[in-house]
């Protein structure tokens, strides 16, 4: 191993270690040093650089560039994260109000909400975040980006976080293609 591949083992197992202790919550040594263990075991099996890519000439900018598009892509996706967790918690608190509610208000209703997103990913990643919000539940998509989506009350009053939603995925993946 090469002093620049150390370098990358070096940092991947360190950020996976400071995750492993952030979500962990248990700084004893019995769990730290499973923690960093296992960080040590997935940064050595998983490669911080794809080892089949052949650098050529012009490979060096290639590799820059899509390690380039990666990080944008990720720093587009914090104020998408942001939305999604306000969402999450708006919906936590709707089905709290619901659950304590003497006559449990709940409709549940199969509806077809229907999408313009491009992409697989941009969809799969719509549906997904609705099955995280409690109430909704993304039953089904189809190839042409309609949603058949299981709400636990009248969508009516929920639509509005389904559209949201939309929009915040939607500003995601168009950001990304800019």
């Amino acid at each position: 191993m090469n002093l620049r591949g150390m370098a990358d083992f070096i940092l991947s197992a360190g950020i996976l270690f400071l995750f492993w202790i952030i979500l962990s919550g248990h700084p004893d040594p019995v769990h730290l040093s499973m923690g960093l263990i296992a960080s040590l075991l997935v940064a050595y099996l998983v490669p911080f650089r794809d080892k089949s890519e052949k650098v050529t000439q012009g490979g060096e900018a290639d590799t820059r560039e899509k390690k380039r598009s990666c990080l944008v892509f990720c720093l587009l996706s914090i104020p998408y994260l942001i939305r999604l967790q306000y969402q999450i918690l708006l919906a936590n608190i709707d089905l709290i109000r619901i659950i304590f509610h003497p006559d449990l208000p709940i409709s549940p209703t199969i509806r077809r909400f229907s999408t313009d997103l491009n992409t697989d990913t941009a969809k799969a990643t719509f549906g997904n975040s609705l099955t995280l919000t409690p109430g909704t539940l993304t039953m089904d998509m189809t190839g042409d980006g309609d949603c058949f989506i299981h709400y636990l009350t009248t969508p009516d009053n929920i639509q509005s976080k389904t559209e949201s939603l939309h929009r915040a995925v939607q500003d995601l993946f168009d950001r990304r293609n800019v």
